[in-house]
C-alpha cells in the first residue's frame, strides 16, 4: 500500500514537473531566438555620383538616404512579420528618422559618415498547447555604413578668399569693363547668359586624404584640382566641380568605348582653375596663354583632358597612325562633337563649347611632358543659331614646328601622397 502511494505521488510530481516547466516556457518572454544576416545597401538621393566615398555635389535639396533589403525567404508557416526596426547615427549635424529613410540635417563640410543599424523580426506561430513544440524567433540583421564628402556652401566670397584659400575674386558677366576684356561674340553670349557665370555656391575642401578620395566611378577629387607632383601647393585648397561634367565624361566614356576605344578614364590635365590662377596665369603669361578671363574651367563646368591608357600624360594614337600628333586631339574632339549634337537635340543642359589644342600652357609640366588635347564644358547654351561652339586653340609655343614635340624629357615625379 507504502509503495503505491509513494508511486502516485512521483507520478502527480512529474506530471506536475512537466506541466510547470511547460507553462514556464510559454509564458515566458525570453524566447529563443535565431539570427541572420541579410543583404542591404544604403542609398543616398546623389546616388549616381559615388565611387569609394558618396559624393554630395550640393545641399539644395534634402540630403535623404534609404536602406534597401533584399527579400527575406519565404518565412515558415505561421510566422508573422514584425515592424523593421531601424537606427541611424551621423557624424555631425542632425539626422531626422523616418524608419528606413532619413534625412540628414546640417553635416559639416569635408568628409563625413553615415551610419545605420536594423533588424527585421519574423515572430513564431502561438502555440496551439502548452506541450506544442517551441519555435524561435527568427531576426535578421544588417549593419552599414556610408563615407560623403560634403561641400561647403559659399554665399559669398569676400576679399577672394574661401575659408582662407585665395580663391580670387569672379569678373562680373553683367560688367561691361569686364566683358570688354574678350571679344564681342564671347561677350553677348555671357551677357546672354550671365546665370552661368555667377560664383559658384559650392566648393570642396581638398587635402593630402582627400585627394585621392573617388568621387565618381574612377576619378578622384585631385583630378579636378592642380596637381601636386608639378606645383608647390598647400592645403587645404578648395575647388568647385559641377556634376554635369562628371557626368558628361562619363556618356562620352561610353561613346568611345562602344567604338571600340578602351577607355580606363580620361586623364584630366585641367579641372577646376580659380580665378587666382586662371587670371593671374592669363596676365603673366599674355601671349603665350591659352587661358580666357571668363573661362567655364573658374566655375568647375570645364576639363581639359587627354586619353592617356599608358599614364605618360600625353595623348594616346587615337586615330592609328603610329605617332602621336594634333589628329589625335581632333579624333577626340570628333566624339565630343558627336555627343554635344546628340545632347542639342535632346535640350540638354549638359550640352557645351569644345575645342582642340596642339599643346597645352601648363608650363609647371613642360619639362616632364607637353600633350595635344580637347577642351570640353557643359556651359549649357549653344550659339545664337544653334550650332555648337567650337574653336582650335592657338600654337602660341611654336610646338607645331618642333621635331618630337610631344616627346617626354625626364622621368614624372613621384606623387607627393
Amino acid at each position: 500500500m507504502k509503495q503505491a502511494f509513494s508511486l502516485v505521488i512521483l507520478i502527480i510530481v512529474f506530471i506536475a514537473g512537466v506541466s510547470l516547466y511547460a507553462f514556464t516556457q510559454y509564458t515566458s518572454s525570453s524566447v529563443g531566438m535565431e539570427e541572420r544576416e541579410i543583404e542591404a545597401s544604403l542609398v543616398c538621393s546623389f546616388s549616381s555620383y559615388k565611387g569609394s566615398v558618396q559624393w554630395i555635389p550640393s545641399l539644395d535639396r534634402p540630403l535623404t538616404f534609404q536602406v534597401k533589403t533584399a527579400s527575406i525567404p519565404d518565412p515558415p508557416e505561421g510566422y508573422i512579420p514584425a515592424p523593421a526596426e531601424t537606427e541611424w547615427t551621423v557624424s555631425s549635424g542632425q539626422v531626422e528618422e523616418k524608419g528606413e529613410r532619413c534625412v540628414w540635417l546640417d553635416p559639416s563640410p569635408g568628409l563625413g559618415r553615415i551610419q545605420v543599424s536594423g533588424r527585421i523580426r519574423l515572430l513564431p506561430p502561438v502555440r496551439n498547447s502548452i506541450f506544442s513544440p517551441r519555435q524561435s524567433e527568427i531576426v535578421y540583421r544588417y549593419n552599414l555604413q556610408l563615407d560623403c564628402l560634403i561641400p561647403l556652401k559659399v554665399d559669398s566670397i569676400d576679399d577672394g578668399l574661401v575659408e582662407g584659400f585665395p580663391v580670387g575674386l569672379y569678373p562680373d558677366p553683367t560688367d561691361p569693363t569686364d566683358l570688354r576684356k574678350i571679344n564681342k561674340s564671347s561677350a553677348a553670349r555671357i551677357r546672354n547668359h550671365a546665370d552661368k557665370y555667377m560664383p559658384p555656391k559650392y566648393f570642396f575642401k581638398v587635402t593630402p586624404e582627400t585627394y585621392k578620395l573617388k568621387i565618381y566611378k574612377e576619378y578622384t577629387l585631385g583630378d579636378f584640382d592642380l596637381d601636386p607632383r608639378f606645383m608647390d601647393l598647400e592645403y587645404p585648397r578648395y575647388i568647385a566641380i559641377h556634376p554635369y561634367i562628371l557626368e558628361k565624361l562619363d556618356a562620352l566614356e561610353q561613346l568611345m568605348e562602344a567604338d571600340g576605344h578602351t577607355i580606363s578614364k580620361f586623364n584630366i590635365i585641367y579641372g577646376y582653375r580659380s580665378p587666382a590662377y586662371n587670371i593671374g596665369s592669363f596676365k603673366s603669361d599674355g601671349d603665350m596663354s591659352l587661358k580666357e578671363p571668363f573661362s567655364t574651367h573658374m566655375y568647375g563646368r570645364a576639363v581639359d583632358f587627354i586619353v592617356d591608357e599608358d599614364n605618360d600624360l600625353v595623348m594616346d594614337d587615337l586615330n592609328g597612325d603610329g605617332q602621336i600628333t594634333v589628329a589625335d586631339a581632333i579624333r577626340l574632339k570628333e566624339y565630343v562633337d558627336r555627343l554635344d549634337r546628340r545632347l542639342r537635340d535632346e535640350g540638354s543642359d549638359r550640352v557645351g563649347g569644345a575645342g582642340y589644342y596642339i599643346h597645352h600652357d601648363y608650363w609647371e609640366r613642360g619639362e616632364y611632358a607637353q600633350s595635344p588635347y580637347v577642351h570640353m564644358d557643359v556651359r549649357g547654351f549653344t550659339s545664337e543659331t544653334g550650332t555648337l561652339i567650337r574653336w582650335q586653340g592657338a600654337d602660341t609655343a611654336g610646338i607645331g614646328k618642333m621635331m618630337n614635340p610631344y616627346r617626354k624629357k625626364t622621368a614624372l615625379p613621384p606623387r607627393p601622397f
